[in-house]
């Protein structure tokens, strides 16, 4: 097996101290992918969505989560592991709604991933592919209500100022995330 095939096949963890550590794993990579910008729109797109995508089908539900919070934990803390090295609770009062939808997302796509192992390829990838969409629509809708209220705008606004400019490239997210995991999970098979 090659070194890119045991990295994209991490074996499941099974001790709390081994979930831990992956977590941990977990929130540095995260913090890595955020740094990651593409600066298509005013906002720059960063690999966070990927990223909180990955951990949670590599994995599960619950060291996926714990590592977003693990990251939300050393952001908050004041460590620069948000998007362009910022930090703070400052920060979190900003952009605060989507980084708090990123738990409850990690956590319901990793349930999802567990539960598709076991299914054919094609099969796999379309549920991995829905189960995505359905877990960015939970970041997006905290992002979209949080904005809302921040900024003391209508929906309207806020959907068009803070998820529109972002669809096409999340999507893109979800269609890598879900070939990588539907790929992981043949290996595993």
């Amino acid at each position: 097996m090659s070194v890119w095939a045991r990295v994209l096949v991490l074996p499941r963890p099974r001790s709390a101290a081994q979930e831990i550590f992956w977590a941990t794993l977990g929130a540095v990579a995260l913090a890595l992918l955020a740094q990651v910008r593409i600066p298509l729109t005013p906002v720059p797109i960063t690999l966070q969505v990927l990223g909180v995508l990955l951990l949670a089908g590599w994995l599960g539900p619950y060291a996926g989560t714990l590592a977003v919070l693990e990251y939300l934990a050393l952001g908050t803390c004041g460590l620069p592991v948000f998007t362009q090295g910022l930090a703070g609770a400052p920060w979190m009062l900003i952009t605060g709604g989507f980084l708090f939808a990123f738990g409850p997302a990690a956590f319901l796509y990793g349930v999802l991933t567990q539960r598709v192992t076991g299914l054919s390829y094609p099969v796999r990838l379309a549920a991995l592919f829905a189960g995505g969409l359905l877990a960015v629509g939970i970041i997006y809708l905290g992002g979209w209500a949080w904005f809302a209220a921040w900024c003391h705008v209508g929906a309207g606004v806020a959907f068009q100022k803070a998820v529109a400019p972002f669809i096409l490239m999340d999507i893109g997210k979800v269609c890598v995330a879900a070939a990588l995991l539907a790929w992981r999970g043949a290996k595993e098979a």
